[in-house]
């Protein structure tokens, strides 16, 4: 059995919404796991495309949220947006044609994830602490 996706106190960012929607995300990403261990591909791509949609949403909450609060990375964190979107498109399509390689599928899109938060969202962490945004 794979590990589960947690998003501790280090990995949260300081902002409610986005911290919320982070959550969230990393749940879909845990019930795709529990799929590909219950021996469901199915489950794990429909899981996939929820997951793609609600990151779309999320990507497009985080960049307004990040607008708002005067971030001066906004244009190239919303560059990387796309490109985890076009890479969690790229993992949905293998699951819809049936060349879901179940756990590989599932870590490339924990790797995407752990890309984003760690990777991208710690420096807006860093702008929210240094403009002493509290919520």
């Amino acid at each position: 059995m794979m590990g589960r996706l947690n998003i501790t106190e280090p990995l949260l960012i300081g902002h409610t919404i986005i911290d919320d929607e982070h959550l969230y995300l990393a749940s879909l990403v845990n019930k795709s796991m529990d799929a590909i261990a219950a021996g469901s591909k199915w489950l794990c791509a429909e899981t996939v495309d929820q997951l793609i949609e609600k990151l779309g949403q999320h990507f497009k909450s985080e960049e307004r949220i990040m607008t708002e609060l005067g971030f001066p990375e906004t244009k190239t964190h919303s560059q990387h947006h796309v490109d985890c979107l076009k890479k969690l498109m790229s993992i949905g399509s293998r699951c819809e044609t049936g060349d879901c390689l179940g756990k590989e599928c599932v870590l490339d899109t924990v790797s995407l994830l752990v890309d984003d938060l760690i990777g991208a969202d710690m420096a807006f962490k860093g702008h929210l602490q240094l403009i002493g945004y509290r919520g």
